[in-house]
C-alpha cells in the first residue's frame, strides 16, 4: 500500500461548512449533533470536523480513484 503525505492546506479554513442536527435519528448519532463539518479547499477531503477558530485538523489527501 503506497504512503500519503499530508495535505499542506491542513490549517486554511474550510469550504462547504454544514451544521449536522442529528437530534431526531436517535442515540447511534448522538455525538454528531451540533458538530461543524466542512471540506479541504486544496484537496477536496470532506467530512472533517471544523475546529472552533474555524481551522481543519491535520488530515492526509484523500485516496486517489482507480479507474479499471
Amino acid at each position: 500500500m503506497a504512503a500519503y503525505s499530508p495535505c499542506s492546506g491542513s490549517f486554511k479554513a474550510a469550504v462547504n461548512t454544514r451544521k449536522v442536527n442529528s437530534a431526531g435519528l436517535g442515540s447511534k448519532f448522538r455525538h454528531m449533533h451540533g458538530k461543524t463539518y466542512g471540506a479541504c479547499a486544496e484537496c477536496g477531503r470532506t467530512g472533517l470536523v471544523v475546529r472552533a477558530d474555524g481551522r481543519l485538523p491535520a488530515h492526509k489527501n484523500p485516496l486517489p480513484v482507480w479507474v479499471a
